[in-house]
């Protein structure tokens, strides 16, 4: 049997933290997506949903640069839109809250994978986490089918009450 890989969130794995996120993801994108890319791919569609969502639209210009030039690739990100709104119960941006703390653990000397936003934003790194402040930066062709309202973000994200449903 094989041992176990190392949680490189452990103290005891060989990889250190700095060693993840933006620096060494664009790496293993490379090594084991792109290598598709340099076949004879037609038509190549990056998507997600939720978090994948948010990742489809981070990444959408670097992958869409990646491609040939004959390959015809859209970006659809299936929700991934968490909204920069006060939760009304505790009056804090909460999410804005949670995506600064995640830029503080996650080289964030580097900027996210939009440097266009980053240029934008140099003090306010957290905006380019969502994509109603990244969206006018993508470039490539991208499609966001989201509901008029999303009841998970009603709730979790802005403290709405939870609907009911009568019977």
């Amino acid at each position: 049997t094989k041992a176990p890989a190392p949680n490189p969130y452990s103290t005891k794995a060989q990889i250190s933290i700095s060693e993840t996120g933006r620096r060494s993801c664009p790496i293993r994108l490379a090594n084991r997506l792109l290598g598709i890319f340099t076949t004879n791919v037609t038509h190549l569609v990056l998507s997600g949903e939720s978090a994948g969502g948010l990742a489809a639209f981070h990444w959408t210009d670097y992958l869409a640069a990646k491609v040939s030039p004959s390959t015809k690739f859209w970006s659809i990100p299936d929700s991934g839109v968490f909204i920069d709104a006060p939760n009304k119960l505790t009056g804090q941006n909460s999410y804005r809250i949670w995506f600064e703390n995640l830029l503080k653990l996650s080289n964030t000397e580097t900027g996210t994978p939009i440097s266009a936003c980053n240029q934008a934003y140099p003090n306010e790194l957290w905006k380019c986490m969502f994509a109603e402040h990244i969206f006018k930066f993508i470039n490539a062709p991208i499609f966001t089918p989201q509901s008029l309202y999303d009841s998970w973000s009603l709730y979790n994200i802005i403290g709405e009450d939870a609907p009911t449903i009568s019977p």
